[in-house]
């Protein structure tokens, strides 16, 4: 347990879903909005999972280089 100025390691999966769960209703709401164009809408749906994906990379690799 870490117990240094109130840190915890981090939970991986619960960041990685946390992200595209978040990233997911930031284009629902632009696309509900219309702020979006449903032309580019289509491109846009991998966005979340790339985002998560890449954090969850960061997240794995970042602590091991102490």
């Amino acid at each position: 347990m870490n117990t240094d100025k109130g840190t915890h390691p981090v939970n991986i999966t619960h960041l990685v879903m946390g992200i595209a769960f978040a990233a997911m209703a930031v284009l629902w709401a632009l696309y509900a909005g219309g702020t979006v164009d449903p032309s580019s809408y289509r491109w846009l749906l991998p966005l979340p999972w790339l985002a998560a994906g890449a954090a969850g990379l960061l997240a794995t690799v970042l602590p091991s280089r102490k």
